[in-house]
């Protein structure tokens, strides 16, 4: 046998066990699925639908065509009670990240939807994303599993550049 040949056999074992070991480390403990059996459903594939932006001039537009108050356009600011007062966008509604009742959002908004299918629900923060993206994300989680369908296409936005950038734009 050449010495290559034996150099190999040697080897095999060595990287026979390592491959177990990093099987091992990789997919059984660092991902927490100790004792489960490894695969990808379908539903693991299933992508959530994602919040769409909204600029600035955009939103301030839909406002101002959509400024009475049974208008099919709610307004989410997530600050603090405290930020809210000293300023804030006309018609919004406060409910703090900590404190949103996501349920009760969920229900408006749908009241809204059966009034007009174009109706739009718009989360904002100081930055974005920030709180405001995490906000839409999880309402529309909590849309799915409520309503056992995603809200309409388009329908949840998050405010891009967040109210710094607005409050630049309109004082």
């Amino acid at each position: 046998m050449c010495d290559v040949c034996t150099l190999y056999l040697s080897l095999v074992p060595f990287l026979f066990y390592r491959s177990i070991y990093y099987y091992y480390y990789y997919y059984i403990i660092h991902s927490n699925m100790a004792g489960k059996r490894m695969s990808l459903s379908a539903e693991a594939l299933q992508l959530t639908p994602q919040p769409e932006e909204v600029n600035a001039e955009d939103l301030h537009t839909l406002i101002a065509q959509l400024g009475a108050p049974d208008a099919p356009l709610l307004v989410v600011d997530v600050r603090s009670a405290e930020e809210f007062k000293k300023k804030n966008i006309a018609g919004s509604i406060n409910q703090p990240f900590q404190e949103l009742p996501y349920a009760e959002l969920v229900e408006r908004f749908h009241t809204l939807v059966q009034k007009s299918p174009n109706a739009l629900i718009v989360f904002v923060s100081v930055e974005s994303p920030d709180l405001d993206d995490l906000a839409a994300r999880e309402f529309i989680e909590v849309h799915s599993k409520t309503l056992h369908c995603p809200p309409p296409a388009k329908s949840v936005r998050v405010l891009l550049g967040g109210l710094s950038h607005y409050f630049s734009l309109y004082p």
